[in-house]
């Protein structure tokens, strides 16, 4: 395992996925060390966007313990890039069970509202997120779009502003106002912002 995180540390990242595959084979099933060894293998499923991998080598596990916070997060952090909705809601509230001040588990599970379309719930934990840290600008730029979405444009636009103004390069802020701005009319200054946010890199 060592020989895996120097070469994940070297950025090598197939070849530490690899290496870790091979220790973990070894190991037994309840083995303390194996469980430190899926959270850092899971980590570097997600980093190479392998999402199902790092789901399936950890979701028996915190099923089992779900007391691990770092090993929930991973869980969750996949979960939510594989569109598995549901369970990421799951690992998170168990996170906020442990850690209920946790900004970035509150927001994501934000975002996991707003993807099923309760935007009234979503709004609720961006405002959670925002009262910890009302700087945050991926809240306080979601909360923006869930209020578009609720047809809110004028508290919409105020949010997502607000997110230039502390985060002036996101692109999915950018977007989230053009699709405002078109909304109300303003297709000029909605084509502007789209444009602003292709060139910062943003894909549909």
């Amino acid at each position: 395992a060592t020989k895996a995180s120097l070469l994940a540390e070297a950025g090598l990242y197939e070849q530490a996925i690899t290496a870790y595959e091979k220790t973990l084979a070894l190991l037994p099933p309840n083995d303390t060390i194996r469980k430190i060894h899926c959270i850092d293998l899971s980590a570097l499923y997600i980093s190479t966007s392998r999402f199902d991998d790092a789901y399936f080598l950890l979701n028996d596990l915190c099923h089992k313990d779900s007391t691990d916070e770092k090993m929930l997060t991973n869980l969750s952090a996949c979960a939510i890039y594989s569109g598995r909705i549901d369970q990421a809601e799951w690992s998170l509230s168990k996170i906020m069970a442990i850690n209920k001040n946790n900004v970035d588990c509150i927001i994501n599970m934000g975002f996991c509202k707003e993807y099923k379309q309760e935007y009234d719930s979503a709004i609720y934990y961006y405002d959670q997120a925002l009262r910890t840290n009302p700087n945050e600008a991926y809240a306080l730029n979601n909360r923006g779009h869930a209020k578009y979405a609720l047809g809110e444009y004028d508290a919409a636009l105020a949010d997502i502003n607000l997110a230039l103004t502390f985060d002036p390069s996101n692109a999915y802020a950018y977007r989230n106002r053009a699709l405002v701005n078109f909304a109300i009319g303003l297709d000029d200054n909605a084509c502007s912002d789209l444009q602003t946010a292709l060139d910062l890199g943003y894909t549909t």
